[in-house]
């Protein structure tokens, strides 16, 4: 504006049973439930992706001078709405408000500021450095308005994990939270920079590489912005795209188009299992994030259950080193290419943690039992447009 791999203690169906994983950002969490920047109780899903109108809040919330300035118009409204899509006594009306004062933001040049849309990444970072009166380092080259704000909170080490977050794409609860966190201790502190290895965005990102993407370098030189473009030639892969929204095909198991379902409620077994009446479930990161991928789906089902997927994926364990996956997201057409299989015991979770992005297809195993769990591992190829 000019001017969402955590998950908080995720209780994951894994196609027939329960999988107890914390991924709970504790330092994160403690930090702004203590500045009162969120609910420690009903803080929301890390892995989530959070809204425009919850960045608001948690920037203005999270410092007493803020909040002091947001109980001012609380109440106090004028007659004449700010931004045409809030109401005077909607929630998010006096945070807007006060961040109109504060010069956090200003809106979009329609006259709105749309709260309840997901935020993309450079938006997010943008608006914590204006909240937190960090200038931006702008650098001859810059073409984006906001290159000079990631420039700054790459030098300070506020984003934990720059592969994980794309240009344009949304961020996570999660990755929020981290973010904040890291800037209000830096500026509790008195830091030059949180205490993590600088990390800068690449020069030229090749062929299909994640916008924003950066790399390891030494410490001190911030490079320009680039926003990687998704490639246009899609060619033979035409074929695997999807108009929905999330989709996975596997074409040597002759899975096409097959809906991939985030629950509504992924902390209780029913909400896990319940995207497996219409396909697949998903969990953790989403594709071209950087994180762990989990797309879960049945093996096997009840005699009573009718559902033509309850054995959607008894077949996952033909597929061999160097076989294709497609995955559809937010318009984009994923490529990831199969690296290997695993058995695991239901309780094992550490294939959903380490770095790197990496697809992951879950199962219950052998076929009819659950005493396994089998994983097919993935990692990307190449990202095209699909619209």
């Amino acid at each position: 504006m000019r001017s969402r791999l955590l998950a908080s203690g995720l209780l994951v169906v894994l196609g027939c049973s329960v999988l107890p994983v914390s991924m709970l950002a504790s330092d994160a969490t403690d930090f702004l439930a203590d500045a009162g920047a969120i609910d420690r109780d009903n803080a929301g899903n890390d892995g989530e992706l959070i809204t425009r109108g919850d960045v608001l809040k948690i920037l203005l919330d999270g410092r007493e001078d803020f909040r002091n300035r947001v109980n001012r118009y609380r109440g106090r409204l004028s007659k004449l709405p700010l931004y045409l899509d809030i109401e005077r006594g909607d929630e998010i009306a006096p945070y807007a408000e006060a961040a109109f004062a504060l010069r956090i933001t200003s809106g979009f040049s329609d006259r709105t500021l749309r709260p309840n849309d997901p935020i993309p990444a450079e938006e997010a970072i943008t608006l914590l450095m204006r909240a937190y009166r960090q200038p931006g380092e702008s650098a001859p080259g810059d073409a984006a308005w906001y290159a000079p704000f990631i420039r700054t909170a790459l030098r300070k080490n506020i984003v934990a994990n720059p592969r994980a977050m794309r240009i344009g794409q949304p961020v996570t609860r999660g990755q929020f939270h981290d973010m904040a966190y890291r800037m209000g201790a830096i500026t509790r502190d008195d830091l030059a920079s949180f205490p993590q290895p600088v990390r800068i965005v690449e020069q030229n990102p090749g062929r299909g590489a994640s916008a924003g993407a950066v790399t390891q370098q030494q410490p001190g030189i911030i490079g320009s912005v680039q926003v990687a473009r998704p490639t246009e030639d899609q060619g033979a892969l035409e074929q695997y795209r999807s108009s929905q929204n999330f989709a996975i095909s596997i074409p040597s198991l002759d899975i096409r188009d097959l809906q991939v379902t985030h629950p509504d409620d992924p902390q209780s077994k029913e909400g896990q299992l319940a995207p497996l009446q219409n396909g697949v479930g998903h969990l953790y990161s989403y594709p071209g994030r950087g994180g762990k991928i989990m797309i879960y789906g049945h093996s096997s089902g009840y005699s009573w259950d009718v559902s033509q997927y309850t054995k959607i994926f008894q077949q996952v364990n033909k597929l061999k080193k160097g076989d294709k996956v497609f995955v559809t997201f937010d318009g984009k057409l994923y490529e990831y290419e199969v690296t290997g299989q695993q058995k695991i015991t239901p309780n094992d979770k550490t294939p959903f943690s380490g770095d790197g992005e990496e697809l992951i297809l879950y199962t219950c195993w052998p076929v009819g039992s659950n005493k396994s769990r089998l994983i097919i591992r993935a990692v990307p190829v190449e990202t095209v447009a699909v619209r």
